[in-house]
C-alpha cells in the first residue's frame, strides 16, 4: 500500500487504518499481546531472505508466534552453518 498521486493524505490515512483493522481482525489479534506478536512477526518475516522463506514455504503461514518462528530460524541457521563447516573446500 502506498500513497497514490491524485489522492489526499487524509484518504491515504483512511485506507491505512482500514487495511490495518482488517488485518488485525483477520488474525484475531484481540489483545495487546496478540497485536504485539503480530507486529513483531511481520517485522521478522520482512527481514528473512527469500531462500529461507522458500525452505519454510509449507509452514510459513502457520508460524504465528514470534517464539516459534525465531526457534525455527535459529535451528535453520545452526544447521546451515554445521553443513557449511563440514563441506570440503573447493580449490
Amino acid at each position: 500500500m502506498h500513497y497514490a498521486l491524485g489522492s489526499t493524505w487524509k484518504n491515504f490515512a483512511y485506507e491505512l487504518r482500514k487495511f490495518f483493522n482488517e488485518w488485525v481482525n483477520g488474525v484475531k489479534a484481540d489483545s495487546f499481546g496478540k497485536l504485539s506478536d503480530l507486529i513483531i512477526m511481520d517485522q521478522i518475516k520482512r527481514k528473512v531472505s527469500q531462500e529461507i522463506k522458500d525452505h519454510f514455504i509449507d509452514d510459513w503461514s502457520k508460524l504465528n508466534s514470534p517464539d516459534n518462528l525465531v526457534e525455527k530460524l535459529d535451528d535453520y541457521d545452526t544447521l546451515r552453518s554445521t553443513f557449511r563447516s563440514k563441506e570440503p573446500r573447493k580449490e
